[in-house]
């Protein structure tokens, strides 16, 4: 379509009146009316006239036709030189306007993308929300005081990460780790919902788990009491790697959050990453989730502190609060005092409340070599001797077991080391015990502290409460679980 300027030009070009024609024409007329009176008029007897008027005239037109034509000439070609620049004009006011039909048509789309950014903000797409294949890894580089992990066997993950996990537990920092308990009822859920791995493999993957641990076990010798590996029987719904969930610094606290799904493979299972500064609510909802699968796993928990802070007091407390319960069974240490001196040790059962004395102080507190001698404590350790058997019988029960004390006289008992040791190396069994500060020179008591399945809590003055809390909540949950899931912890898969 032309524009107007285009058709200015174009009424320029046509109608320009050529002034040098109508000239010619106007003087071509008077020449004839002068021609026609001089039929009539004898020009030559006017006075001043020496030449006839038509010739005269006749000379100025033949001027005029000339400059008419030099004019024309020009005119032509200023013609051609206006009409050369309003096309210039015209090019260029037709570039604008395409110039600016785009910036309308970039305006609009930036609109309608501002738009549905706004929906998306009102309303978050999933799409937009959910990964797939998401590393943790960065996390666990990224670790400054713990790092917690929820794992199906823990295999793959151990493998990949362990030693990124040594690092942090070398540097001072706690690691946290929760797997499935492969028992045979857990390994066949598991097996269920996954894709491709049957009981067997669950199973296999399960001791991988082991061999990876015993390598990282030997990356962080020196710092084991700060691991702790516990198993629940729920095959739980997801995965999660979470990295400092209480440091003072929000933005260390970070999660990968992973749907196991129902026999997805694992590069198809939905993801995503969350913090505790864009997602407060949602990252501290997990951490509290986890935390309860945590508790509601089988555990070694084990209460320290210094001679008579107040460990053997608490650990009755948190027994007296749960009497009534079936799957419970403990045994309680407690000193007999006489005249504001301790003179020795007495000890009660769940199958017999009265207190029997295992231990009285010798009156000159001299030593002995007598291995029944324990200090200035002589042990009668037939005291022992059945609680012993109680203990084996109710850690092949399944029952949670809270032990007054693991100390160096219990060690002097034949037996109770053997014990021990069974309860902590089996994965689905739970135990509750005080333990001495001072390891005595015996290898086994810091080897008991250091068991990747222990966890320790150092009891103080200042965190008493805090400490009571703790024990209380974890003894709860254990009895729950050994109420409700006894089938999936007593006895391992064949």
């Amino acid at each position: 379509m032309p524009t107007k300027l285009s058709q200015v030009s174009k009424w320029v070009s046509n109608n320009l009146p050529d002034l040098s024609t109508i000239l010619l024409i106007v003087l071509g007329i008077v020449g004839a009316i002068i021609g026609v009176l001089d039929l009539f008029l004898d020009f030559q007897q006017i006075p001043g006239l020496k030449e006839p008027a038509a010739i005269i005239l006749l000379l100025v037109a033949l001027l005029l036709a000339a400059v008419g034509v030099e004019r024309k000439v020009t005119i032509a070609h200023e013609r051609a030189d206006l009409k050369s620049r309003l096309k210039e004009v015209e090019d260029k006011i037709g570039t604008v306007d395409s110039n600016v039909i785009d910036v309308d048509e970039k305006v609009s789309t930036s609109i309608e993308h501002l738009d549905t950014l706004l929906k998306q903000l009102k309303q978050p797409s999933a799409d937009n929300f959910f990964t797939t294949s998401t590393s943790e890894s960065h996390l666990i580089k990224q670790a400054v005081q713990e790092a917690m992990l929820i794992q199906e066997t823990g295999s793959q993950f151990l493998e990949d990460n362990r030693e990124l996990l040594s690092s942090i537990l070398n540097r001072g920092g706690r690691v946290r780790i929760l797997l499935s308990l492969p028992r045979d009822a857990t390994a066949r859920l598991m097996a269920f919902r996954n894709n491709d791995q049957n009981i067997k493999d669950i199973l296999n993957r399960s001791s991988k788990f082991q061999s990876h641990l015993k390598a990282m076990k030997e990356d962080a010798d020196q710092h084991l009491e700060r691991l702790e590996i516990r198993y629940t029987p729920y095959p739980t719904e997801t995965t999660a790697v979470i990295v400092d969930p209480e440091h003072p610094e929000i933005s260390n606290r970070k999660a990968v959050i992973r749907f196991a799904g129902f026999r997805v493979p694992y590069r198809n299972k939905l993801d995503f990453t969350i913090d505790a500064i864009t997602s407060p609510k949602i990252f501290h909802h997990y951490v509290q989730d986890c935390n309860r699968l945590y508790q509601h796993a089988s555990k070694v928990i084990l209460l320290t502190g210094e001679p008579k802070i107040g460990k053997t007091n608490m650990l009755h407390s948190i027994v007296k609060s749960n009497l009534s319960r079936e799957n419970l069974y403990y045994v309680l240490s407690k000193a007999k005092w006489e005249g504001g001196e301790r003179t020795g040790f007495e000890v009660v059962t769940s199958t017999n409340q009265r207190p029997q004395q295992f231990a009285a102080r010798r009156d000159n507190g001299e030593y002995n070599v007598d291995t029944t001698i324990r200090g200035k404590y002589k042990i009668d350790t037939t005291i022992w001797v059945p609680i012993v058997e109680e203990l084996a019988e109710a850690h092949k029960q399944g029952k949670v077991i809270v032990l007054d004390e693991i100390g160096p006289m219990q060690l002097e008992v034949p037996g109770f080391r053997d014990v021990v040791e069974a309860i902590m190396n089996n994965i689905g069994a739970t135990l509750f015990a005080s333990v001495t500060l001072d390891n005595y020179e015996d290898d086994y008591l810091p080897a008991v502290k250091q068991h990747h399945r222990s966890t320790l809590l150092h009891l103080t003055p200042e965190n008493e409460t805090k400490v009571r809390s703790v024990l209380n909540g974890e003894l709860r949950a254990s009895l729950r679980v050994a109420e409700i899931l006894p089938c999936f912890i007593e006895e391992p898969a064949k």
